[in-house]
C-alpha cells in the first residue's frame, strides 16, 4: 500500500509539473521555468510543437555570466534535454561531430558544441523546428543582418540576408525560397519591411504550405512588429505588439491582415518594458517572451480567440 502511494504521488508531481503552462492558463497562475544558474541575459526563446503528450518545447537561448551562449531544450514531461554550446569564431572548442542534440547532448549528459559562421558578431535569436533544423539570425562583423540554416544530416544549409535598403530577389525567393542557397552557397536577399528600424530576431515555423519567417522588429518610433514573410510573398499577416498599459481583450488572430486589413493590434502585458522574443506556431499560438519593469523574464501566450492563455516566470536555480 505504501508502495502504491508513492508511486502515485511521484506520478502526480510529474503530471503536475508537465501540465504546469496548462493550468496556469486556467488559474491565472504563472508556471516557473527555473534556469541554469549561470544564465547572465536570456536571448530568444523558441516555442517548438512536438513534445510528449501535444506539449510544447522551449528552445532557451541564453548568455552565462562568462560571456558564453547556449540553447537549452527544456520539456514538460521528458527527462532528456539537448543543450547546444554555440562556439564563436577564434573558440578553441571542437565542434561536435553533428549538430543533433539527440547523439550529442540529450542522451549523454554532454553539450553539443556548435560553430557559429566566420562573420558572427551578436546572436538575435534561435529557432529550433521539430525536425532537428536550427535556424540562427545574427549580426554580421560588418553590421548585417543574416539567417543561417543548419541541419543535422545533411551539408546544404540556406542562408539569408535581411536588407532594409536593397530591393532582395524577389524571383528567386517566389520561386526557391532558400533552396538554391543550399546548393549554390549563395546567400538569398530578403527586403525588410519599409517602416523597420532595429531587428528583434526571426522566428522560423513549418507552416501548412511551408515554411514561414516571422520577422519581429521595431519602427522609427518605437512600435513593435511582427510580420510573415512567406516565400510566395502573398497572403502575409501582420501584428503590431501594443505597449501601452491596456490589458488584452480582443481577437488575437493575423487572418484578416493577410487579406489587405491593416495588422490586429495585440496589447502587451501591463508590466512589459522590453521585448525579447516572438514565437509563433503554425496553429497561430504566439508566445511573447518579455523583461517585465522589475527585471524579470516572462513569458505570455495569445491564442487568437484570446481564451485559456498560459503564463511562465523564467528564473535562475539559485
Amino acid at each position: 500500500m505504501r508502495r502504491f502511494i508513492a508511486v502515485f504521488c511521484v506520478l502526480v508531481l510529474f503530471i503536475t509539473a508537465g501540465c504546469a503552462r496548462t493550468l496556469s492558463r486556467i488559474s491565472g497562475e504563472e508556471y516557473v521555468i527555473t534556469l541554469p544558474a549561470t544564465t547572465q541575459q536570456v536571448i530568444w526563446v523558441d516555442f517548438t510543437s512536438g513534445g510528449a503528450f501535444g506539449s510544447t518545447i522551449k528552445n532557451v537561448t541564453f548568455k552565462d555570466v562568462q560571456g558564453e551562449m547556449y540553447t537549452v531544450e527544456i520539456k514538460d514531461y521528458e527527462l532528456f534535454q539537448g543543450m547546444i554550446h554555440w562556439l564563436v569564431p577564434g573558440s578553441k572548442e571542437s565542434e561536435s561531430w553533428t549538430t543533433s542534440r539527440t547523439y550529442t547532448s540529450k542522451y549523454t549528459g554532454g553539450v553539443t558544441n556548435i560553430k557559429l559562421p566566420d562573420d558572427y558578431f551578436n546572436m538575435l535569436s534561435v529557432s529550433v523546428r521539430n525536425n532537428g533544423t536550427k535556424d540562427i539570425t545574427y549580426i554580421t562583423s560588418k553590421g548585417e543582418i543574416r539567417s543561417q540554416e543548419y541541419k543535422d544530416f545533411s551539408p546544404f544549409e540556406g542562408r539569408i540576408a535581411w536588407t532594409a535598403s536593397g530591393s532582395g530577389d524577389q524571383v528567386e525567393q517566389f520561386f526557391f525560397g532558400r533552396t538554391l542557397s543550399r546548393f549554390t552557397g549563395k546567400t538569398i536577399e530578403i527586403r525588410l519591411p519599409e517602416n523597420f528600424s532595429k531587428i528583434v530576431g526571426v522566428d522560423f515555423t513549418e507552416g501548412k504550405n511551408g515554411l514561414v519567417k516571422n520577422v519581429s522588429y521595431i519602427d522609427a518610433d518605437g512600435r513593435y512588429w511582427s510580420i510573415e514573410n512567406r516565400d510566395k510573398g502573398i497572403f502575409e499577416g501582420g501584428i503590431e505588439w501594443v505597449a501601452d498599459g491596456r490589458e488584452n481583450l480582443g481577437i488575437n488572430t493575423r487572418i484578416f491582415s493577410r487579406f489587405g486589413f491593416t495588422p490586429v493590434k495585440i496589447h502587451l502585458p501591463p508590466d512589459f518594458d522590453n521585448l525579447v522574443s516572438v514565437s509563433i506556431k503554425a496553429n497561430g499560438v504566439k508566445d511573447v517572451v518579455y523583461q517585465a519593469k522589475d527585471g524579470s523574464i516572462r513569458a505570455r501566450e495569445y491564442r487568437d480567440t484570446g481564451l485559456f492563455e498560459g503564463r511562465i516566470l523564467f528564473k535562475p536555480e539559485r
